[in-house]
């Protein structure tokens, strides 16, 4: 398991910042939509799963990222429920579902060692 993969898909879901650069105002070479960074995070539950993978983690990383993924398969049919760009832009900036969802992934993403309040430019770095 990548540990920088982990986090890179943490700060992507952690950041309004982010998610309204490339999701909400993403030009069409580089828009996120929203199902994307949801199926990332579920990327990681089933990696995250596996005895092998599991072993590398803390109790604390673990813990984070369970509380994530179960947020998320509570709440992301609310959360992807926008039936156009403008609900879509409306729930992510100012839904309680959405709100959480960042508050968790930021929480999972201190778990790892690494602030929540990265800028946009410093995501996009941790992709390299």
């Amino acid at each position: 398991m990548n540990a920088e993969n982990i986090m890179w898909r943490l700060a992507q879901l952690s950041s309004l910042p982010f998610q309204e650069r490339y999701v909400i105002g993403g030009r069409a070479d580089e828009y996120v939509i929203d199902t994307e960074l949801l199926e990332n995070i579920d990327w990681l539950k089933y990696l995250v799963r596996r005895p092998g993978e599991r072993a590398q983690l803390t109790n604390v990383q673990l813990a984070t990222l369970e509380d994530l993924f179960d947020y998320i398969d509570a709440h992301s049919a609310e959360a992807l429920s926008g039936k156009s760009r403008q609900d879509a832009a409306a729930l992510i900036r100012g839904s309680e579902v959405w709100n959480e969802m960042r508050a968790k992934a930021a929480s999972a993403l201190e778990a790892f060692g690494v602030s929540a309040d990265l800028t946009v430019d410093e995501i996009d770095r941790m992709s390299e």
